[in-house]
């Protein structure tokens, strides 16, 4: 005997797998920004050029577009900000990092995602200090692609990142 589902047994099983699937699509691109998408950046909402944004107090977290400020106290007031749309999955900060040592700004970045190439910001062997949020957890890279000499502290902020790091990072990766 053939047992037939009602519709609405099947649009529940199809709701549930659209929800699987996107949840394992948004994990996955929590670590790293969608490739191939056109970055863009912004200073007080007005066009900036890639390169500029390691002069300002910048974000990530409205992926493609970084948003950036003049000051780290508006950066963080526009990070906590309420946003329009409501997301099954909500990304948190994980690490912000500073050109000097001991946190000292400007600039900083704090970052939501994974970049393998911090020389598309302006970011390239320019880091001295991080801090890292919610449990966040970089690896940096020495080369462009999260390829070359690695350095991981594991959750820890670094205050220097000591002589052999010093200003050699090229990219990070999200690990949590």
């Amino acid at each position: 005997m053939r047992r037939v589902r009602s519709f609405r047994q099947r649009g529940g099983l199809l709701a549930l797998a659209a929800i699987l699937a996107l949840s394992v699509a948004s994990t996955a691109a929590a670590g790293s920004p969608a490739g191939g998408v056109e970055r863009r950046a912004q200073l007080d909402g007005r066009a900036i050029a890639l390169a500029d944004v390691a002069r300002y107090q910048c974000h990530d977290r409205d992926f493609p577009v970084i948003r950036c400020f003049t000051t780290s106290a508006e950066r963080d007031r526009d990070m906590v900000a309420q946003t329009a749309s409501t997301e099954l999955v909500t990304v948190t900060q994980y690490v912000t990092w500073y050109a000097d040592a001991n946190y000292r700004e400007p600039p900083s970045f704090a970052a939501y995602w994974s970049e393998p190439d911090l020389t598309i910001y302006g970011w390239n062997d320019k880091i001295s200090s991080f801090r890292t949020f919610n449990g966040g957890h970089p690896r940096w890279w020495q080369d462009v692609g999260n390829k070359g000499s690695a350095w991981d502290w594991g959750t820890l902020s670094m205050a220097y990142v000591g002589d052999a790091a010093n200003d050699q990072f090229s990219g990070v990766e999200r690990l949590n």
